[in-house]
């Protein structure tokens, strides 16, 4: 399943995979999952975790004045 950054941060939620697996990720606590970790399913099975891509933003210091 491919996730942004927000959506990676969980701890109960239903999830639906671009293959249409769907299944409900219930944590302990919330957790930030990240780019190629795995989630073991009772039934058996993993589902494998992506980063979707997203844009960044750049931030630098000004020059100081002086």
């Amino acid at each position: 399943m491919t996730l942004d950054f927000d959506d990676r941060f969980r701890r109960r939620r239903r999830i639906v995979a671009e293959d249409g697996f769907a299944f409900l990720l219930d944590l302990e606590e919330a957790t930030a999952l990240r780019d190629g970790d795995g989630l073991l399913l009772e039934g058996g099975g993993v589902v494998l975790v992506r980063a979707a891509p997203e844009p960044l933003v750049e931030i630098a210091p000004r020059a100081r004045a002086g």
